[in-house]
């Protein structure tokens, strides 16, 4: 985790200085610009700096908008750009995967996983490389990049916390040196509380489980017991406690410090007797890159916030749940336009 954190780290710091490289104002739609660095830091700290991020970028996007459309089966004709998109994302898969110059500058876990595959001749065709590296892409990209864009926007929105965030990276910052401690900042209880309470709010993730021998469980606040039969599978959908006032006090509100260790029983109810925090899955499929991820959206809001000041123009859109329901993160609905400056040296050091 740490070659992938100092890997997305350097591509992000480097994105940034192109995109802004003097103290000129400009305008920004908020969720496009945390796609863009976002989507192509945790490509190139995954696969490389050979890997295609800036080709691949629109196929991808147009491939995520109809993913529902693959998981419910439907037919070619019913989204032809959204199939081709699909197979387009895989030809650049393919034609990176069968390049051992490339892959050679990936990161370790996608050479471990291609070594993995030269061990297996029944896997070890380019199609199906291809097509296990495509989850890798899903899901290193396709959470991260909303998730990062409410995180921020939050932030920004929500009076008095940008100012907390940048007392927190304050107390974790060098200026002599311009470098932060991470460590520190990847174990803030204020920078996980937030970050945990935006995928709370805007997680939409179903979680598939298969019953393994009858059960009897109780359900709804009328407690009718039911029996589960084994071989039956069961669903559960992150809102229905994730948005369930009584297990969330005012649900639907962003609060930066709910998840702080002080505010258990008051801003999080019956959390010892229910499972009410599931935006990473749970038991043994629980998501095994959640702590890369969490670290990630540290590195982003921490050099953004610190580095540049951003201006809001708009209130925050509402989340886009429909087709998508039950994926992953949820979209927003629309853009929200911004204004982003780079901060002067002696703001850093005040």
């Amino acid at each position: 985790m740490e070659e992938l954190l100092n890997r997305f780290r350097s591509r992000y710091t480097e994105q940034l200085d192109e995109l802004l490289s003097d103290h000129k104002e400009q305008e920004i739609d908020l969720y496009n610009f945390c796609k863009t660095t976002m989507f192509n830091s945790s490509c190139n700290a995954v696969f490389g700096r050979d890997f295609p991020c800036e080709a691949i970028s629109k196929d991808y996007a147009r491939f995520e908008q109809s993913i529902s459309c693959f998981i419910k089966g439907y037919p070619r004709l019913i989204d032809r750009e959204g199939f081709q998109a699909r197979e387009n994302v895989h030809n650049y898969l393919k034609t990176f995967l069968a390049d051992p110059a490339a892959v050679a500058n990936a990161s370790e876990l996608v050479i471990s996983h291609m070594n993995s595959f030269e061990q297996k001749p029944e896997v070890n065709e380019l199609d199906n490389k291809a097509s296990y590296f495509m989850g890798i892409l899903f899901a290193s990209a396709s959470n991260v990049v909303p998730a990062a864009f409410w995180i921020v926007a939050h932030t920004l929105a929500t009076p008095g916390t940008k100012e907390k965030v940048r007392a927190i990276i304050a107390k974790n910052y060098d200026a002599d040196s311009d470098t932060f401690d991470w460590d520190q900042l990847f174990a803030n209880e204020e920078l996980k509380s937030l970050i945990s309470e935006t995928l709370r709010l805007h997680s939409n993730i179903t979680n598939a489980r298969l019953v393994s021998e009858d059960t009897e469980m109780v359900i709804g606040p009328n407690k009718e017991k039911k029996v589960v039969k084994k071989g039956e599978i069961l669903l559960l959908v992150s809102d229905l406690v994730h948005w369930d006032p009584a297990v969330y006090p005012e649900p639907e509100k962003w609060i930066p410090e709910r998840f702080l260790p002080e505010n258990a029983g008051k801003l999080i109810l019956a959390e010892k007797n229910w499972k009410t925090y599931v935006p990473w899955g749970g038991g043994l499929h629980m998501c095994s890159g959640r702590f890369f991820a969490m670290n990630e959206m540290v590195v982003q809001l921490t050099l953004m916030l610190w580095y540049f000041d951003i201006t809001l123009h708009e209130e925050i859109p509402t989340a886009y749940i429909k087709e998508r329901f039950g994926l992953g993160v949820a979209h927003p609905t629309r853009e929200m336009k911004a204004t982003i400056v780079r901060r002067e040296k002696s703001a850093l050091r005040a």
